[in-house]
């Protein structure tokens, strides 16, 4: 039997994706010699659930020793030792320096030994890291191909249309994306495949064991406050149900300087801001004593918040955009509405609040995974172990693993 090659994931953030999936394929195939390297630079050590802007660290690889310092008791525990983990820190996050540059060599150094190179995000740094990798099989996760409305980033956008044109195979996340490059970009497209990402549970690590189960709030958003997010609608449709004579309790948390609307929230008595980053154990408690969450998004492409509350089991009231519209089934695990409508937003969370048997039902799916067979990990796992081995030709598939990579 041919040797297994190693495989290093390369993620430039995206912490919070990218230590599950690796989590999950190292069970998968426990003779897999995975290596998670985790890229920042000194002005950006918060990302995801890692977050060390306080620790001051050098240059380069950080030593082993500190990596509990870093990652934490519970990131560690979730791993349980599976797979290698390396957290590598550049000088900044700009292309023409230097100082970068032999950071990079640094690095490509360090990743000719594997066999097999999985790009997980995008920045500037790779136009220097990937030419010293030129003869290695690599392949990339696109995240957001489209930026979100409110942030365009034409020079991220032309970066990562260029590495796209480099890489191996493309991995995109979410079926609108997969749609809009068959259409608009068919040499892309010839080695592009759709695999999504799973439940978020590593932040169900941030929990304690024995959590209040008490109920902190009926409407829950959390995630980053943007634009995009579509608060302003939430705002009208928490009017309506006040006029309805609903007045749930409600937390909006996250960090973002993006005004939604605030001054019509800051004489109300059940609704909470939190506009600050909110650390993972608060994050967890808050999702774990919510009833319901929303995200109430003018466009999206795959979501985090989306799969870090399924993870709870918590059902979602979301707008029929992005991935949205294919992970929630309507009235199964969830329920989704028209964008930028304040009315049918209302009449959703109206729905699940005054009936707390529906909000009991969805859980149960959302935790059974009903109807949502491609956001097992098993069998994203399946799939990318199988993207693996056609590349690679080396990868012995285990009973049960898919060979299909293909969208459903």
């Amino acid at each position: 039997m041919p040797a297994m090659p190693k495989v290093a994931i390369v993620s430039y953030g995206m912490s919070d994706m990218a230590i599950p999936l690796i989590k999950h394929l190292a069970e998968r195939n426990e003779h897999l010699e995975l290596s998670l390297f985790l890229v920042y630079a000194q002005n950006k050590k918060k990302e995801g659930i890692v977050n060390f802007h306080s620790v001051k660290v050098n240059n380069g690889f950080v030593p082993d020793n500190r990596l509990e310092e870093i990652l934490g008791a519970e990131i560690l525990d979730y791993v349980g030792g599976r797979f290698k983990i390396a957290i590598f820190v550049y000088h900044n996050l700009r292309f023409r320096s230097f100082r970068n540059l032999l950071l990079s060599l640094r690095l490509a150094i360090r990743l000719r030994g594997f066999g097999l190179i999985h790009i997980n995000g995008v920045d500037g740094t790779l136009l220097q890291l990937l030419p010293f990798l030129e003869f290695k099989n690599w392949i990339t996760t696109v995240h957001d191909f489209n930026p979100h409305s409110g942030e365009d980033h034409h020079s991220s956008a032309r970066l990562e249309r260029f590495l796209l044109s480099r890489a191996k195979r493309i991995v995109i996340q979410n079926l609108a994306d997969y749609s809009n490059i068959e259409t608009h970009y068919p040499g892309l497209f010839r080695k592009t495949v759709f695999i999504p990402f799973g439940y978020l549970d590593i932040y169900k690590a941030f929990l304690p064991r024995h959590a209040a189960t008490e109920t902190r709030c009926d409407i829950l958003f959390f995630g980053r406050i943007s634009k995009y997010k579509g608060l302003e609608y939430f705002l009208d449709a928490l009017e309506i149900l006040e006029e309805k004579g609903l007045n749930p309790e409600v937390i909006i948390g996250g960090s973002g300087s993006y005004d939604f609307g605030i001054d019509r929230i800051k004489n109300t008595d059940n609704i909470r801001y939190i506009n600050k980053y909110i650390d993972n154990s608060e994050l967890a408690q808050l999702i774990h004593q919510a009833k319901v969450v929303v995200c109430p998004y003018l466009d999206a492409t795959q979501s985090g918040v989306l799969m870090t509350a399924f993870a709870f089991g918590k059902p979602v009231v979301a707008t029929s955009v992005g991935s949205f519209k294919d992970v929630i089934s309507n009235g199964v695990n969830g329920l989704l509405v028209s964008p930028k409508a304040a009315a049918p937003l209302a009449a959703a969370l109206e729905t699940l609040l005054r009936h707390p048997e529906m909000q009991n039902e969805m859980s149960r799916n959302i935790q059974n995974y009903v109807k949502l067979d491609h956001y097992d990990w098993g069998c994203i796992t399946g799939k990318l172990l199988s993207l693996y081995e056609g590349l690679t030709g080396k990868i012995k598939m285990q009973p049960g693993t898919l060979t299909s990579a293909k969208a459903p």
